[in-house]
């Protein structure tokens, strides 16, 4: 297990597995050095590897896999800029950080002939795929119904008058559109919008200072939303939120962190209370969780960030929205 208490963005990188032996390609373009971990999943995740990817010159991985068997990403706790591609003999793919939300390509030739699609949600997951023409009208609509880590690959040489594609689910995929000349990651992923429940508050929970991954909780009992408020209106008193999880965001857990507000593959099901300390068991960050779903609800089944503090209240159409209003810092007159 990864044990980083430093906080940071985790960036989670996907590249179309199309072959069962190839070489990972990382190019740091940043100023220093950058730590990733080769994630390996099967049932859940397996093994996690380390890798120091320097700014002078790219690593290389080379990856043995079985698809039928194992899936692969690449992790990363840094805002440095990585330039990740896979090599399968030759062929060349990109990657892509898109893992949910609504997921549109355009056809570049008339060699875009695949859509590769993989589930990463620890469970069945429906995807959403729409043909569109260059009005961006559908002329055609399919649904895959795909389990854990399973790929989808359709051939779109038998449509003629498609110009878009657009490929969409709340919970986590990755798709690619892959051609005879080249491969082509998401060009634009926006939120997955999902209504938000009347009776709930919502609450937004990230680093207590710095930057970092969020997650979102729902409280509705009024004792406990008005000592949620009470505790952002006094951020010196210093509190944990201490919630038992479960599998599936529940239609509000989302990373706004993230730039489309995607889901997490878990949620909060009971705020339980605020306090000073928790368990080292179930400290930890939103990653972490995700990562290991399953196994996070067998032990310990709650969570208790150390370094995670309630922030602000968020209003139902930002949480069915997935994007957060700016809010501007008050200023300090002199």
């Amino acid at each position: 297990m990864i044990l980083f208490q430093s906080i940071s963005f985790a960036k989670v990188i996907y590249w179309p597995e199309s072959c069962q032996s190839g070489e990972l390609k990382i190019t740091n373009t940043g100023s220093s050095v950058v730590s990733v971990w080769l994630q390996r999943f099967g049932p859940f995740l397996e093994a996690e590897t380390e890798y120091q990817v320097n700014t002078q010159q790219p690593t290389t991985i080379r990856i043995e896999s079985n698809n039928d068997k194992y899936r692969y990403s690449l992790l990363a706790i840094s805002t440095e800029k990585l330039k990740v591609v896979y090599d399968c003999g030759g062929t060349v793919y990109p990657s892509s950080e898109d893992d949910n939300g609504k997921q549109f390509f355009k056809k570049h030739d008339p060699g875009s002939n695949k859509l590769w699609v993989r589930n990463l949600y620890p469970g069945t997951n429906t995807v959403k795929v729409e043909i569109l023409n260059s009005e961006m009208k559908v002329v055609e609509s399919s649904e895959l119904q795909l389990n854990m880590a399973e790929v989808s690959v359709r051939k779109l040489t038998e449509l003629v008058n498609w110009t878009f594609l657009k490929v969409s689910s709340s919970h986590k995929f990755s798709s690619f559109l892959i051609g005879e000349n080249s491969t082509k990651a998401p060009e634009q992923n926006l939120p997955f919008e999902v209504p938000a429940e009347q009776n709930a508050h919502y609450f937004l929970v990230s680093p207590r200072s710095g930057t970092g991954d969020s997650f979102v909780v729902n409280i509705k009992t009024p004792e406990m939303v008005e000592k949620a408020r009470q505790l952002i209106k006094n951020p010196a008193s210093e509190k944990i939120v201490l919630g038992r999880i479960q599998k599936d965001h529940s239609g509000f857990n989302r990373n706004f962190s993230s730039p489309n507000g995607s889901f997490w593959s878990w949620s909060v099901t009971d705020v339980t209370g605020f306090g000073d300390f928790g368990s080292t068991a179930c400290n930890g960050n939103p990653q972490m969780v995700e990562d290991r779903v399953d196994s996070w609800l067998e032990n310990p089944g709650q969570i208790c960030f150390w370094s995670y503090r309630l922030k602000r209240e968020l209003t139902k159409g930002e949480v069915a929205s997935g994007r957060p209003l700016q809010i501007k810092k008050p200023v300090k007159k002199p």
